[in-house]
């Protein structure tokens, strides 16, 4: 199969479409406002993300903007607090680990009776929802669906990461 630059756009829109389906991070749903989850005049979020890809490459820079992009639909404004200042639960409203294996979850850390929000992303769960997401289209084994997400790099995988973050920031995420 050859695959042309066009179908690969083609095919890459569909997977991150795909993929925000599957994580539930879909704009229509970042974006959608109910009387219980009005859209923030603006609001300060101060995010440490953590990436431990552990061989897989992720672009950070572009992590970032996409959650940048979509928190600034719900009125949040993030702040990113480098990796290099020591850890302290004070300093951040939200940690965000980006792990290569595990389970991605949205938890709350409670420490000396304060309750923090933490995320964990799992760079391989993301995958094997996009590898589905392609396999079902196209009708095609998973493991051809891998080849064509590495032809289009992995420009979907963080994207639909940085998706998942920004539904996890969200003000409306408890509500939906």
């Amino acid at each position: 199969m050859t695959i042309t630059k066009a179908k690969a756009t083609n095919i890459r829109w569909f997977v991150l479409g795909a993929a925000l389906m599957s994580l539930g991070a879909g704009t229509q749903a970042a974006t959608a406002r109910t009387p219980e989850c009005p859209a923030l005049q603006s609001s300060h979020v101060r995010v440490r993300l953590s990436l431990a890809p552990e061989g897989i490459p992720i672009d950070e820079r572009l992590v970032k903007a996409v959650v940048e992009r979509a928190s600034s639909a719900e009125g949040l404004d993030v702040q990113w607090v480098p990796e290099e200042v020591p850890f302290s639960w004070n300093d951040v409203d939200l940690w965000v680990r980006v792990r290569r294996a595990g389970p991605s979850l949205g938890a709350v850390h409670v420490e000396n009776g304060q309750a923090h929000k933490f995320v964990q992303v799992s760079i391989d769960s993301t995958i094997e929802r996009l590898k589905g997401s392609v396999a079902r289209k196209y009708l095609i084994q998973e493991a051809s669906a891998r080849h064509l997400l590495v032809a289009g790099g992995l420009r979907d995988v963080e994207e639909s990461i940085g998706f998942a973050i920004a539904r996890e920031m969200s003000p409306c995420a408890a509500a939906q």
